[in-house]
Protein backbone atom coordinates (compact mmCIF):
# COMPACT_ATOMS: atom_id res chain seq x y z
CA UNK A 1 0.00 0.00 0.00
CA UNK A 2 1.51 3.32 -1.08
CA UNK A 3 1.54 6.34 1.25
CA UNK A 4 0.64 9.64 -0.44
CA UNK A 5 3.61 11.99 -0.71
CA UNK A 6 1.82 14.94 0.91
CA UNK A 7 1.17 12.98 4.12
CA UNK A 8 3.98 13.38 6.62
CA UNK A 9 5.34 10.44 8.47
CA UNK A 10 7.29 10.40 11.65
CA UNK A 11 7.66 13.51 13.78
CA UNK A 12 7.93 16.16 11.03
CA UNK A 13 4.37 17.35 11.69
CA UNK A 14 5.36 18.50 15.18
CA UNK A 15 7.24 21.48 13.70
CA UNK A 16 3.89 22.97 12.63
CA UNK A 17 2.00 22.05 15.78
CA UNK A 18 1.61 24.52 18.63
CA UNK A 19 -0.06 22.72 21.50
CA UNK A 20 -2.42 24.50 23.80
CA UNK A 21 -1.31 24.40 27.42
CA UNK A 22 -2.96 21.70 29.46
CA UNK A 23 -6.10 22.92 31.16
CA UNK A 24 -4.60 22.57 34.62
CA UNK A 25 -1.48 24.51 33.55
CA UNK A 26 -3.28 27.53 32.13
CA UNK A 27 -3.45 30.46 34.50
CA UNK A 28 -6.62 31.21 36.38
CA UNK A 29 -6.77 34.59 34.65
CA UNK A 30 -6.68 32.93 31.20
CA UNK A 31 -9.42 30.48 32.15
CA UNK A 32 -11.62 33.24 33.60
CA UNK A 33 -11.24 35.40 30.45
CA UNK A 34 -12.73 32.73 28.18
CA UNK A 35 -16.31 32.88 26.98
CA UNK A 36 -18.37 31.77 29.92
CA UNK A 37 -21.82 32.54 31.21
CA UNK A 38 -22.26 32.55 34.96
CA UNK A 39 -25.92 32.33 35.98
CA UNK A 40 -26.63 33.21 39.60
CA UNK A 41 -29.97 32.02 40.96
CA UNK A 42 -30.40 34.58 43.71
CA UNK A 43 -32.57 33.65 46.65
CA UNK A 44 -32.93 30.01 45.65
CA UNK A 45 -34.60 28.01 48.38
CA UNK A 46 -32.71 24.73 48.41
CA UNK A 47 -32.67 22.48 51.44
CA UNK A 48 -32.51 18.76 51.87
CA UNK A 49 -34.40 16.87 54.53
CA UNK A 50 -33.79 13.33 55.72
CA UNK A 51 -36.86 11.15 55.29
CA UNK A 52 -36.21 7.64 56.51
CA UNK A 53 -32.85 6.58 55.12
CA UNK A 54 -32.83 8.90 52.11
CA UNK A 55 -32.50 12.64 51.53
CA UNK A 56 -35.17 14.57 49.66
CA UNK A 57 -35.45 18.13 48.50
CA UNK A 58 -37.52 20.04 51.05
CA UNK A 59 -40.68 21.35 49.40
CA UNK A 60 -43.95 22.80 50.56
CA UNK A 61 -46.11 20.06 49.03
CA UNK A 62 -44.53 16.94 50.52
CA UNK A 63 -43.15 18.28 53.81
CA UNK A 64 -45.75 20.84 54.88
CA UNK A 65 -46.16 19.46 58.41
CA UNK A 66 -42.41 19.51 59.00
CA UNK A 67 -42.16 23.10 57.75
CA UNK A 68 -45.09 24.35 59.85
CA UNK A 69 -43.71 22.65 62.99
CA UNK A 70 -40.45 24.54 62.51
CA UNK A 71 -42.37 27.85 62.40
CA UNK A 72 -41.62 28.61 58.76
CA UNK A 73 -43.88 29.74 55.93
CA UNK A 74 -44.46 26.87 53.45
CA UNK A 75 -44.93 29.39 50.62
CA UNK A 76 -41.28 30.43 50.86
CA UNK A 77 -40.01 26.93 50.25
CA UNK A 78 -40.15 26.65 46.46
CA UNK A 79 -37.44 24.28 45.20
CA UNK A 80 -39.45 23.69 42.06
CA UNK A 81 -37.99 26.98 40.85
CA UNK A 82 -34.46 25.58 40.68
CA UNK A 83 -35.36 21.98 39.71
CA UNK A 84 -32.43 19.98 41.16
CA UNK A 85 -31.68 18.25 44.36
CA UNK A 86 -28.26 19.56 45.40
CA UNK A 87 -27.42 17.28 48.31
CA UNK A 88 -23.87 16.87 46.96
CA UNK A 89 -23.67 20.65 46.30
CA UNK A 90 -23.17 20.20 42.55
CA UNK A 91 -24.75 18.76 39.42
CA UNK A 92 -22.48 16.94 36.96
CA UNK A 93 -23.02 16.19 33.28
CA UNK A 94 -24.37 12.67 32.77
CA UNK A 95 -21.84 11.92 30.04
CA UNK A 96 -18.68 13.36 31.59
CA UNK A 97 -16.91 14.89 34.56
CA UNK A 98 -18.02 18.46 33.83
CA UNK A 99 -19.79 20.35 36.60
CA UNK A 100 -22.91 22.00 35.27
CA UNK A 101 -23.99 23.59 38.53
CA UNK A 102 -22.33 24.06 41.88
CA UNK A 103 -23.06 25.74 45.16
CA UNK A 104 -20.61 28.43 46.29
CA UNK A 105 -20.04 30.37 49.47
CA UNK A 106 -20.62 34.11 49.70
CA UNK A 107 -19.53 36.62 48.63
CA UNK A 108 -20.65 35.71 45.13
CA UNK A 109 -18.47 38.40 43.56
CA UNK A 110 -15.34 36.44 44.57
CA UNK A 111 -16.34 33.70 42.12
CA UNK A 112 -17.05 35.86 39.06
CA UNK A 113 -14.62 36.44 36.20
CA UNK A 114 -12.79 39.74 36.80
CA UNK A 115 -14.07 42.64 34.74
CA UNK A 116 -17.02 40.78 33.25
CA UNK A 117 -20.37 42.56 32.82
CA UNK A 118 -22.68 41.77 35.75
CA UNK A 119 -26.39 42.24 35.18
CA UNK A 120 -29.58 41.26 36.91
CA UNK A 121 -32.94 40.67 35.30
CA UNK A 122 -36.26 42.10 36.41
CA UNK A 123 -39.64 42.74 34.85
CA UNK A 124 -39.72 46.07 36.69
CA UNK A 125 -36.33 47.33 35.41
CA UNK A 126 -36.32 50.96 34.28
CA UNK A 127 -36.30 51.48 30.54
CA UNK A 128 -37.67 49.37 27.75
CA UNK A 129 -37.27 45.62 27.47
CA UNK A 130 -34.25 44.56 25.43
CA UNK A 131 -33.52 41.55 23.27
CA UNK A 132 -31.35 39.16 25.30
CA UNK A 133 -28.96 38.72 22.34
CA UNK A 134 -28.02 42.41 22.62
CA UNK A 135 -26.66 41.75 26.14
CA UNK A 136 -24.13 39.09 25.09
CA UNK A 137 -20.51 40.31 25.30
CA UNK A 138 -17.52 38.78 23.50
CA UNK A 139 -16.03 37.43 26.74
CA UNK A 140 -17.45 36.20 30.04
CA UNK A 141 -20.64 37.54 31.65
CA UNK A 142 -22.65 37.09 34.83
CA UNK A 143 -26.45 37.19 34.97
CA UNK A 144 -28.43 37.28 38.22
CA UNK A 145 -31.92 35.78 38.08
CA UNK A 146 -34.33 35.80 41.01
CA UNK A 147 -35.17 32.21 41.98
CA UNK A 148 -38.09 33.03 44.23
CA UNK A 149 -41.83 33.25 43.75
CA UNK A 150 -42.35 36.97 44.45
CA UNK A 151 -40.19 40.06 44.79
CA UNK A 152 -37.19 41.61 43.09
CA UNK A 153 -33.49 40.83 43.08
CA UNK A 154 -31.65 43.19 45.41
CA UNK A 155 -27.88 42.64 45.27
CA UNK A 156 -24.92 45.01 45.35
CA UNK A 157 -22.61 43.19 42.94
CA UNK A 158 -24.38 43.94 39.63
CA UNK A 159 -23.80 46.92 37.36
CA UNK A 160 -27.26 47.16 35.81
CA UNK A 161 -30.74 45.67 35.84
CA UNK A 162 -32.41 44.80 32.56
CA UNK A 163 -35.80 43.57 31.45
CA UNK A 164 -35.91 41.02 28.63
CA UNK A 165 -39.70 40.98 28.23
CA UNK A 166 -42.68 43.28 28.46
CA UNK A 167 -44.34 40.58 30.56
CA UNK A 168 -43.37 38.93 33.87
CA UNK A 169 -41.36 35.73 33.29
CA UNK A 170 -40.71 32.78 35.55
CA UNK A 171 -37.13 32.15 36.66
CA UNK A 172 -37.02 29.03 34.47
CA UNK A 173 -38.12 30.91 31.37
CA UNK A 174 -35.69 33.77 32.09
CA UNK A 175 -32.85 31.23 32.39
CA UNK A 176 -33.89 29.58 29.14
CA UNK A 177 -34.10 32.88 27.24
CA UNK A 178 -30.74 34.14 28.52
CA UNK A 179 -28.92 30.84 27.90
CA UNK A 180 -30.42 30.58 24.40
CA UNK A 181 -29.30 34.12 23.58
CA UNK A 182 -25.71 33.35 24.63
CA UNK A 183 -25.78 30.10 22.65
CA UNK A 184 -26.99 31.87 19.52
CA UNK A 185 -24.49 34.74 19.66
CA UNK A 186 -21.52 32.52 20.60
CA UNK A 187 -22.47 29.83 18.09
CA UNK A 188 -22.89 27.05 20.63
CA UNK A 189 -24.67 24.10 19.02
Amino acid sequence: MAVPVDKKRGLEHLDEYEPKPAKHLRSLHDRMAERRLVVILEGASLETVKVGKTFELLNCDQHKNMIVKSGRNPGHIRPDITHQLLHKLSVRASDGPQKLLRMIKNPVSDHLPPGCPRMSTSFSATGEAVCPRSLVPEGPAAVVIGAFAHGAVNVDYTEKTVSISNYPLSAALTCAKMCSAFEEVWGVL
